[in-house]
């Protein structure tokens, strides 16, 4: 499989979790019928599919992280022993350092996405650690997906949607 099409699946993938947290956000009858058991299960696989879509891109495709590739990562990893042991032990909260953890990341996510679209949209001379000593995310070639959506933008997009499962299991706790 080439770089453009696992590119343009991990993008569709993405796309799908995301419409699919805001639909259990706003159907009560389905938010209610899901356990946190589930949820914590549901938070647990998008995790897991993360992680191997950034290492897939890495070790598969040879494109090395940039720097906030990484920092995003270090959240990313002790997250996902987090979700498994919660849902492995049935441990309802956890949701509050989870949600710590990924406001971090969040924000560590949307830093990176917004300075990669200003280099690439030449919108501000950016000078940032993703292009000078680290490899860059911004020129690789055939990772947009749909021609916009960006590896940084894709991570925002999970993390959202993990921010709005856990943001139902905080109320269902």
């Amino acid at each position: 499989m080439n770089l453009e099409l696992y590119s343009t699946l991990v993008g569709i993938w993405v796309i799908i979790l995301f419409i699919l947290s805001l639909i259990i956000l706003f159907n009560k009858s389905l938010k209610d019928k899901i356990t946190l058991k589930i949820y914590y299960l549901f938070i647990s696989i998008i995790s897991w599919i993360s992680i191997i879509w950034a290492l897939t891109y890495e070790y598969i495709y040879y494109l090395d992280p940039c720097y906030y590739c990484w920092v995003e990562r270090i959240f990313l990893f002790p997250l996902f022993l987090i979700w498994a042991i919660s849902w492995i032990k049935n441990i309802e909260k956890n949701y509050f350092l989870i949600f710590i953890f990924s406001i971090i990341w969040l924000i560590l996510t949307i830093y990176h996405t917004t300075l990669q679209y200003l280099s690439m949209f030449s919108i501000a001379s950016v000078d940032t650690k993703c292009s000078l000593t680290w490899p860059s995310c911004v020129w690789n070639d055939g990772v947009e997906v749909f021609w916009f959506i960006t590896i940084p933008a894709m991570w925002v997009l999970t993390f959202i949607s993990i921010l709005i499962l856990t943001f139902i299991i905080r109320k269902k706790a």
